[in-house]
């Protein structure tokens, strides 16, 4: 299954509807730690939607959007200030620089893509943790969150075309 973008939005509009869809994904994100299964660590969907907003629309995510929603998600999780903004420009960087590379491939390829890109943003958490914390965190929580991200993400990809098509469609009814 190849997956091709198709996105002919408006800037404004466009970034709106961007940054309503990682407000969306931030609190179901948020929801799914009073899950006992997901306790302590919870799959990384924020990143994940970000991963194929960045890599399957033709216009950017801007900085705002991504730093805001970020800083939102600390005060509400209380991690440090600004921990969860940085992650998400460094997959959003990742993803842009890579567009070409992930854009009309397999979506095996891009899976295995995305793999690569959450041991980058895990191994950047860990060095997070240690140097916020002063001691090194357990490694379980940590390979819990990267494999459930990993495994949830078809699903994400599955719920991510279901909203463009629901985009294209109120589009074109105006």
């Amino acid at each position: 299954m190849v997956i091709a973008p198709s996105s002919q939005y408006f800037t404004l509009a466009h970034q709106i509807i961007v940054a309503s869809i990682l407000f969306v994904t931030m609190m179901v994100e948020i929801s799914l730690g009073y899950f006992t299964v997901f306790h302590g660590a919870t799959p990384k969907l924020l990143v994940a939607m970000v991963f194929l907003m960045a890599v399957f629309n033709e216009e950017d995510i801007h900085l705002v959007n991504l730093v805001v929603i970020g800083l939102i998600f600390d005060c509400l999780q209380g991690a440090p200030f600004g921990y969860t903004s940085s992650v998400l420009v460094i997959v959003n960087i990742i993803s842009i620089i890579g567009k070409r590379r992930f854009n009309s491939e397999l979506m095996s390829y891009l899976w295995l893509d995305f793999a690569m890109v959450m041991a980058v943003v895990m191994i950047y958490c860990w060095m997070c943790i240690t140097v916020y914390y002063q001691s090194v965190p357990a490694a379980k929580p940590l390979i819990f969150q990267y494999s459930s991200s990993v495994l949830l993400f078809p699903v994400i990809i599955f719920l991510f075309q279901g909203i463009l098509y629901l985009v294209e469609i109120v589009s074109r009814l105006r």
